[in-house]
């Protein structure tokens, strides 16, 4: 319904109302309109957005938009034996080559699947990549719903025209478990298709991912499995977690050697239990060695708990 001047008159007598739009005024600064007719306040506006991770959302007042989402990128590790450096070349060489693409009437696209056992760094992986994504000024975007990635996929793409973008599907065996095939075939590589996307999955569980996702090349390219930190990483775990103060107050090497088999989440709990909270380290081994630690999610922990 539309407002009169009478009736926004009538509001501002309202103290809470009158300091509502002192608060807004200094932050007006353009107009906008949808038909040229009708023209409205507008706060600032921007040309794009900076380079980063972000969330999708939706507002009744501003419809569909990306949320910039915080995490401590110190927080992970460039461990030896994870793909990082391959998963980035191969992106390197996609982006490089994207006009090539074009050239052969060919929508410019990769995808990745993470696979491997819950903890083993997948989630440290692909905020690695996102760093890297971030280098080429590119675009993160953590996907939740489809039918939401196919809608604002379309509005980024018409304001971001060349940038890259990294989309980034968590647990995608759960995901299509909960909303189906079709929509992931649609945007995949139907009628709802971007241009100059890479999709990054991760799963816990690749034989339950339908074979039509995982194993048609045009959807998703590449495979890695990402196994359970070796002899290596964990040294360089431990080497560059701790202080200086700290390095002495057990043997390393005999660290490593009985952390053997442990993920990255029970690295980071032997290393907090025993450094930080002094707790008896033949306990924190026995007690680790039996135990399973749930993972935590990008979309819901940004604060360094991996995979």
């Amino acid at each position: 319904m539309d407002i009169t001047a009478e009736d926004l008159f009538d509001r501002l007598q309202d103290e809470s109302d009158k300091e509502q739009l002192d608060e807004l005024l200094p932050k007006v600064e353009s107009w906008v309109t949808t038909n040229n007719k009708d023209f409205f306040f507008s706060f600032k506006s921007i040309d794009t957005i900076p380079s980063g991770l972000y969330s999708m959302t939706y507002t009744d007042n501003n419809g569909f938009g990306l949320s910039k989402m915080e995490y401590k990128s110190e927080e992970f590790f460039h461990l030896p034996s994870l793909p990082h450096k391959q998963i980035v070349a191969d992106l390197q060489a996609f982006w490089d080559n994207k006009q090539k693409f074009i050239d052969y009437n060919l929508n410019p696209k990769r995808g990745i699947i993470l696979h491997g056992d819950p903890g083993c760094g997948k989630t440290s992986l692909i905020y690695l990549v996102v760093e890297e994504i971030k280098k080429r000024d590119g675009i993160s975007i953590y996907f939740d719903i489809p039918q939401n990635w196919i809608e604002i996929a379309k509005l980024v793409r018409k304001v971001e025209k060349d940038r890259p973008i990294l989309c980034i599907i968590e647990d995608i065996d759960l995901v299509i478990a909960k909303h189906g095939e079709e929509p992931f075939l649609n945007f995949l590589d139907g009628l709802n298709s971007i241009t100059n996307v890479v999709y990054v999955a991760t799963t816990n569980n690749l034989e339950r991912i339908p074979d039509r996702i995982k194993d048609r090349p045009s959807r998703f390219d590449k495979q890695y499995v990402i196994k359970k930190p070796n002899d290596a990483d964990r040294l360089l775990y431990f080497q560059t977690k701790l202080i200086k103060s700290d390095i002495k107050k057990y043997d390393l090497n005999k660290l490593v050697k009985d952390t053997k088999n442990f993920t990255m989440a029970h690295l980071k709990e032997v290393f907090i239990s025993l450094y930080i909270l002094n707790n008896p380290y033949d306990e924190v081994i026995k007690r680790l060695k039996g135990s399973k630690i749930t993972d935590n999610s990008i979309g819901f922990d940004l604060d360094g708990n991996d995979d």
